[in-house]
């Protein structure tokens, strides 16, 4: 009775475990796809044009 419950209980283990390492790339792969779907925002650009080339550049002094 007892060693039928300890097989039992393993079974059960290697069941759990089968499961989650089928599970796993599963879900590696939609957690990819969502940050994919995510990513596709569109960039609507710097409202001021050239601002990195204007503080990058030398001032002129009159």
């Amino acid at each position: 009775n007892n060693l039928q419950q300890e097989i039992d209980n393993l079974k059960t283990e290697l069941d759990m475990r089968r499961n989650l390492a089928s599970n796993s790339p599963t879900t590696i792969l939609q957690r990819a796809q969502g940050r994919q779907e995510g990513s596709k925002i569109i960039f609507q650009g710097d409202p001021t044009p050239d601002r990195l080339k204007q503080l990058q550049s030398p001032k002129k002094e009159d």
